[in-house]
């Protein structure tokens, strides 16, 4: 309906806002249609001028000569008078409707449509002027012709908004078409040719402008092909800066890592070599140095394999409600005593609030943030804030060391960036703690903020969405050993299938006076204890084992010899290569290395 009412030329009667939006609801295409329609128009209309006052003065001189001179003015003066003011009108509306909305375009379009059906009055106005009274038919022709003349060149003009050009048309020839009929039997033919080639015209109208709108339709289409592919291109692009700046990230961390594995490893070599030949004072100094650079490379591959464990997505967080102040009481108490070995004040400033986080992921990285500050504090003291603000919970670790440099602080949660540590000194760290923090804090959604100036100190700050519940439920982690003489008597089963690491926890749980029954897979210990009056008190198995089974396995071929048996498991897998069976949810698995407490805590938490 509102197609037809446009073509029709009866828009005029509809409000502006109205067709808006019946132009809007058509498309990005038919907008743009429309307000390429106007440019043209408006445009050709500008550029026809000096062509119209020409012709016009043409006009004038040759007809003066069959009429008289008044009557020939009378056509072309106001026609004239016309075409000098509508350039600037076109001018204002080729200005506004470069940015308008479609409010603008319809405006321009009525305004365009009145001039042209103006005009057309005025041009169809001439044959009765020239011809009324007129008794040579000559002058009739030669006006008839003209208006043909000037209704086929608006075609071309015109024809891409059909309403204006039918409107004008319509005006011009039909004007003719009743002078001819006026003139009996002799003018009929001619008014039927003139209304024919109305019809004709308005017919080609309507293609021009199908054609118009299928080729910007499809100039558009190219433009938006050409904006993918140059977007598309964009993306490989940054794909590819991206790629060739994790590949030299991965070369810088592999180079780091592996120079700060060297070191460790090379001092491990050395001393192990002296043992043969030192004496026993010598060899008791030695010991300590290798137990030192294998605290070494603990703390190493523990970071590289948290790292790796993070990247890899093995890492899911459980978010719960938790109270924050005393899971930050319990980490400040722990590091009471590595501060006052350095003559560091603590200090805890927390309010008892409830944040929406993971207890134990949150617990490592304010564990990390602590230790961190105290280590490179070397004279005042660190204070842990836990404060509320609005909807979030905000914990800050402030210290008073020597501050992080504006340029240095984009790089502090990097892997191996280490600012005070230069010769890569393995006492003060690898330089894992804070790119695992990061890592940590991105996995739980919690914002990481770093505010640190030179000289003044540094603060490091992680936001949590506010708790909504006041008793939040933190499980508790295994009770802390002061001594192993709880384990002496104990009876535990261990299955590994490799040769060291049966001599080392056989030497281990031996050293605690446990008795340790050692074997290299499931079913060599299920056929060495079947039928014995043995009773274990625990199994620690690993969890990959050399006769298929694996650590699982384990635990249910011994738990049928002994019921409930307190059982665990210890694995260098990464939780993406395992999998625990809903059969067995109680049993706790330790990621390779495992340190001693943590075995000999668990033993006394299962008596």
């Amino acid at each position: 309906m509102s197609s037809h009412i446009e073509r029709s030329g009866l828009g005029m009667l509809i409000s502006p806002a109205l067709l808006a939006q019946r132009l809007a609801q058509r498309g990005r295409v038919a907008v743009e249609a429309a307000r390429e329609s106007v440019r043209l128009r408006a445009s050709q209309i500008m550029l026809m001028r000096p062509t119209i006052v020409l012709t016009g003065a043409v006009i004038i001189g040759v007809f003066s000569t069959m009429v008289p001179w008044w009557r020939v003015c009378a056509w072309i003066v106001p026609l004239a008078v016309v075409w000098v003011f509508v350039p600037g009108t076109c001018r204002h509306w080729l200005d506004r409707i470069e940015h308008g909305d479609e409010r603008e375009i319809v405006l321009a379009q009525r305004s365009l449509l009145l001039f042209v059906a103006l005009n057309a009055m005025i041009v169809g106005s001439g044959i009765w002027w020239i011809g009324v009274g007129a008794t040579d038919y000559t002058a009739i022709f030669l006006v008839t012709i003209l208006q043909c003349v000037y209704a086929v060149a608006a075609l071309v003009n015109m024809s891409t908004h059909p309403p204006t050009f039918t409107v004008g048309a319509t005006i011009n020839l039909v004007s003719a078409a009743i002078f001819w009929f006026g003139l009996g039997p002799s003018g009929l033919p001619i008014g039927v040719v003139l209304l024919g080639l109305l019809a004709t015209l308005v017919r080609f109208s309507r293609q021009i402008k199908d054609e118009f709108d299928a080729s910007l339709r499809m100039r558009y289409e190219n433009l938006e092909l050409v904006k993918r592919l140059e977007q598309e291109k964009q993306n490989a692009e940054s794909a590819l800066r991206q790629a060739e700046q994790a590949n030299l990230m991965k070369t810088r961390f592999l180079a780091a890592a592996s120079h700060d594995l060297r070191q460790p490893l090379h001092a491990l070599v050395l001393f192990s070599g002296l043992l043969d030949t030192a004496s026993t004072e010598q060899r008791q100094i030695f010991v300590q140095h290798i137990r030192h650079s294998a605290d070494s490379l603990n703390r190493l591959f523990s970071g590289l394999l948290d790292l790796s464990r993070l990247d890899a997505g093995a890492v899911q967080a459980n978010w719960v409600a938790t109270r924050v102040k005393p899971l930050v009481e319990n980490i400040v108490s722990e590091y009471q005593p590595k501060a006052a070995a350095k003559q560091l004040s603590l200090k805890l400033e927390a309010d008892d609030v409830v944040a929406v986080t993971d207890p134990f992921l949150i617990e490592r990285v304010l564990r990390n943030l602590v230790d961190n500050a105290i280590k490179y504090t070397a004279a005042g003291g660190v204070t842990v804030r836990v404060k509320r603000q609005e909807h979030e919970i905000i914990v800050s670790i402030s210290d008073t060391g020597i501050g992080i440099r504006e340029q240095d602080q984009p790089f502090v949660f990097d892997e191996f960036y280490q600012l005070h540590n230069p010769s890569r000194d393995s006492e003060k760290g690898a330089g894992l703690g804070l790119s695992i923090v990061r890592r940590l804090c991105d996995l739980l959604d919690h914002r990481l903020m770093l505010d640190s100036k030179p000289g003044k100190g540094t603060t490091i700050s992680v936001s949590m969405p506010l708790g909504r519940i006041a008793q939040p439920v933190i499980p508790e982690a295994l009770p802390t050993v002061e001594s192993t003489e709880g384990l002496r008597g104990m009876t535990v089963v261990v299955i590994e299938d490799d040769s060291r690491g049966r001599i080392a926890m056989h030497s281990l749980l031996e050293s605690w006076g446990c008795r340790s029954l050692v074997y290299e897979s499931a079913s060599a210990a299920v056929e060495a204890l079947q039928g014995t009056d043995i009773r274990p008190d625990a199994l620690i198995t690993d969890f990959r084992l050399a006769d298929g089974f694996n650590g699982f396995d384990a635990i249910i071929s011994l738990r049928q010899l002994y019921e409930d048996l307190p059982s665990s498991i210890i694995t260098g897998e990464s939780e993406a290569n395992w999998t625990p069976t809903s059969a067995l949810p109680e049993v706790p698995v330790f990621q390779k290395p495992v340190p001693a407490d943590v075995l000999s805590n668990w033993l006394i938490s299962t008596q």
